[in-house]
């Protein structure tokens, strides 16, 4: 469970108070027995409620089961957790399905972390609960959703994805979670994983309007699949493959900047410089700020011979991202081609201060030794 997750309903343990029995009761009709010994958690308001009405020796096994929900679903290392799980089964067999009718209920009335408890619970009592589990997982989903605190909105998320994650493993014939997995996928931006989730989901499933929503779904992702296989095949080197796809999805796509920029990556690697700064310019004119297209233009112009060009492009990005070896030791070059020692020496200089150990810096400090000694 995450750690901001466990301090919260740490929290909720104020919400409890313990009383001690005066002698051991026998449950009529249970195999089961509340012992004198062992003391027993009751839900504050409870408590004060049967205080307010005078009558507060008759507390009923309801409120004590209200309690021990909280108590296993919160704090579950507590020493006496075992006696309350064996007591609730006791009580009745099926306990797990009585506190997930009470969690569904605290869910349909918006009070979310108590439904949680409750969820975990019976989650607890009774692993095989897919109710229990799935909706736990739900709850999760709404709760980020719907928390004010940042630290825990994220981690109400990750509670549900992992949840959602291990449904998959212990309910395996079970659909939904893969119905959840894809928009949490896709919000993170792993969409070739929320195709497979979907996918799944739709060849698995016979929820045909949840299936309809799916396909809608992938349908708008399609893009964002085959720019993440595109760019990862610029990457990889395998520029020829990864500039086709790229440029199937260019057209419904022209101000995605960094579509462009992997398109002017790929040419740029290809020895296809005009392309590359014609798509390079175009990341500029959505982007101004890109200090990396710049530098890539930089790069193109030097190629082509445009020393001044590149040099104003260099200095732009620099001003951008003054404190970027790369870029540094990229204008150092252009000032020595074009004969400006000095201020070659003090690009370099600065990117020698910013790491002593570069191989780029070191190499461009022994090209610039080089020309000084011609």
């Amino acid at each position: 469970m995450e750690e901001a997750i466990e301090r919260r309903l740490k929290e909720k343990l104020d919400e409890i108070v313990f009383i001690e029995l005066k002698k051991d009761i026998t449950i009529p009709g249970k195999k089961t027995v509340l012992r004198k010994n062992v003391p027993m958690p009751i839900p504050v308001k409870k408590l004060s409620d049967r205080v307010s009405k005078g009558d507060y020796e008759n507390l009923s096994v309801k409120e004590m089961m209200e309690g021990m929900v909280l108590l296993v679903a919160a704090d579950p290392d507590f020493e006496h957790n075992p006696y309350y799980k064996g007591l609730m089964k006791g009580i009745d067999e099926n306990m797990d399905r009585v506190i997930t009718g009470s969690a569904i209920d605290y869910a349909e009335n918006n009070r979310l972390e108590d439904a949680f408890v409750f969820f975990q619970t019976a989650s607890l009592l009774n692993p095989s609960n897919l109710d229990a589990a799935y909706n736990k997982a739900k709850v999760c989903e709404a709760l980020s959703r719907e928390a004010q605190d940042g630290e825990l909105s994220k981690a109400w998320e990750k509670e549900a994805f992992s949840l959602l994650e291990k449904l998959t493993v212990d309910f395996d014939d079970f659909q939904m979670p893969y119905y959840h997995l894809g928009f949490h996928y896709s919000n993170s931006g792993l969409y070739k994983k929320a195709q497979l989730a979907w996918q799944h989901f739709i060849e698995n499933s016979d929820d045909e309007n949840k299936i309809m929503e799916v396909q809608e779904m992938l349908i708008k992702i399609s893009d964002r699949i085959i720019f993440d296989e595109g760019y990862n095949q610029v990457l990889a080197g395998a520029f020829e493959t990864g500039l086709e796809k790229l440029l199937s999805i260019e057209e419904n796509n022209s101000s995605w900047w960094n579509l462009l920029f992997f398109i002017a990556l790929a040419y740029r690697n290809l020895g296809k410089l005009d392309e590359a700064v014609e798509y390079f310019e175009k990341v500029i004119r959505i982007k101004p700020d890109q200090a990396e297209s710049l530098n890539e233009l930089g790069l193109c112009h030097s190629a082509l011979g445009n020393l001044s060009e590149a040099a104003r492009y260099f200095k732009k990005a620099l001003n951008m991202d003054r404190d970027n070896p790369e870029i540094l030791c990229n204008n150092a070059m252009a000032q020595i081609e074009m004969g400006n020692i000095e201020l070659a020496e003090t690009y370099l200089n600065r990117s020698s201060e910013l790491d002593p150990n570069d191989p780029v810096t070191l190499a461009c400090m022994n090209e610039l030794n080089k020309f000084k000694n011609n």
